[in-house]
C-alpha cells in the first residue's frame, strides 16, 4: 500500500527542537490556509538532510512542505500527536496577512521588529507587498511617520537581501543549480518577482535550461500540476519552439510540432489542445503554410526586416 503524501504551505510557529550540527528539527508550525491563534497547528519532523542550505529555521518562516502523516507518541506523558515527516520542502512567498510576523521574526530583518512590521502591514494595506519589493522609501515614511526613518530605508534593502537567499534557497530545493540566480533576477527585475512567477508556474524553469523532465516532475509533485492545466500545456509548446529555434530552425511545420508536443505530453489529443491554447495566448505565430514561429521571435524579425537597409534596384 502506497501511503498518501499530504502537501501543506506553513508558516513556523515555533521551534520545539533544534539538533545540534544541523541533525534535524521538530518546528510547529500553522497552517496557511487556518491562521487563527492556536487553531490549524501541526509539527514536522524535518530530517537533518533537509535543513536549510542557507541559514537556519526561524520563526515565521514559510514553506510549503511535502510529507507523511504519522503519529508520534510523547514519551513523558504518553499523549500522542499528529505530525507530518518531511520529504521535501521549498520556501514560498508571503502575503499581506503573513509578511509582518515573517519579517518580526527573521534574521534578515534584524532592527525592524513586531511593532514596525505590524504598522506597516496594516498602513500600507494592498499597497504593501509591492512597496516594499519596489523599495518605495517615500511611500513607506509617509505611512509610518512614527517610526524612525531609517527603518523605512532599511526595509527595501533586506528585503531585496532576504529574496535573493530565498531564491537560492528555492532552486537548492529543487537541486537547481544558483548560478540561474544572476539570470532570473534580471530576467524578472528582481528576485522577489522571479519567486512569484516561479511559484506561480514552475514551467517557467525551462527558460533557463531546467529540463522537460526535471520541470514536469517538480510540477507534478511539488505544485500538484494536474497533466491537462493550462501552464503545463502552453509549457511543452514553447519549450518545443525554443529547443527547435536553439536548433536553428526559426519556424516548424505544424505536423512536426504536433508530434513533438505529443511526444513529451504522451497525447495527441493534448498536444492538440496545446497548440490550440498556446496560439490563443500569443505564445506562437503562425503563419503561411501551417508554419509555426516563436512571438519573440518573429518580432525581432519583423524589427530586423524593417531596420535592414534598402536594396539596390
Amino acid at each position: 500500500m502506497v501511503e498518501e503524501i499530504t502537501v501543506l504551505d506553513l508558516q513556523v510557529h515555533r521551534i520545539r527542537h533544534l539538533a545540534e550540527m544541523g541533525n534535524g528539527a521538530i518546528l510547529v508550525c500553522n497552517r496557511l490556509e487556518n491562521v487563527e491563534a492556536g487553531s490549524g497547528r501541526i509539527a514536522l519532523q524535518m530530517p537533518g538532510f533537509h535543513m536549510p542550505a542557507i541559514g537556519q529555521f526561524h520563526v515565521g518562516q514559510l514553506m510549503r512542505v511535502s510529507g507523511k502523516i504519522c503519529d508520534w507518541k510523547n514519551p513523558r506523558d504518553g499523549r500522542t500527536e499528529k505530525q507530518i515527516r518531511v520529504t521535501h520542502w521549498f520556501p514560498i512567498m508571503p502575503s499581506r496577512g503573513n509578511w509582518a510576523q515573517l519579517v518580526a521574526n527573521s534574521p534578515h530583518f534584524h532592527g525592524i521588529g513586531q511593532a514596525f512590521a505590524n504598522h506597516a502591514a496594516d498602513r500600507l494595506g494592498d499597497r504593501l507587498l509591492d512597496a516594499v519589493a519596489e523599495g518605495d522609501v517615500a511611500f513607506l515614511l509617509a505611512c509610518c511617520p512614527a517610526f524612525p526613518p531609517e527603518m523605512a530605508r532599511s526595509l527595501g534593502r533586506l528585503w531585496a537581501s532576504w529574496c535573493r537567499d530565498t531564491l537560492a534557497e528555492w532552486l537548492s530545493r529543487f537541486q537547481l543549480p544558483t548560478s540561474a540566480l544572476p539570470h532570473l533576477d534580471a530576467a524578472y527585475c528582481g528576485c522577489d518577482a522571479a519567486l512569484r512567477r516561479l511559484n506561480a508556474d514552475p514551467y517557467r524553469l525551462l527558460a533557463f535550461g531546467t529540463s522537460w523532465r526535471k520541470s514536469d516532475s517538480i510540477a507534478a509533485k511539488r505544485f500538484q500540476v494536474a497533466k491537462d492545466d493550462p501552464r503545463r500545456l502552453h509549457g511543452a509548446v514553447i519549450h518545443v519552439l525554443q529547443k527547435r529555434y536553439m536548433a536553428g530552425d526559426t519556424v516548424v511545420a505544424e505536423p512536426d510540432l504536433r508530434k513533438y508536443v505529443a511526444n513529451l505530453l504522451h497525447s495527441d489529443d493534448a498536444a492538440s489542445s496545446a497548440l490550440l491554447l498556446t496560439f490563443r495566448n500569443g505564445g506562437f505565430v503562425r503563419f503561411g503554410d501551417r508554419q509555426f514561429q516563436l512571438r519573440g521571435v518573429w518580432a525581432k524579425d519583423t524589427l530586423n526586416a524593417r531596420s535592414a537597409p534598402p536594396q539596390p534596384p
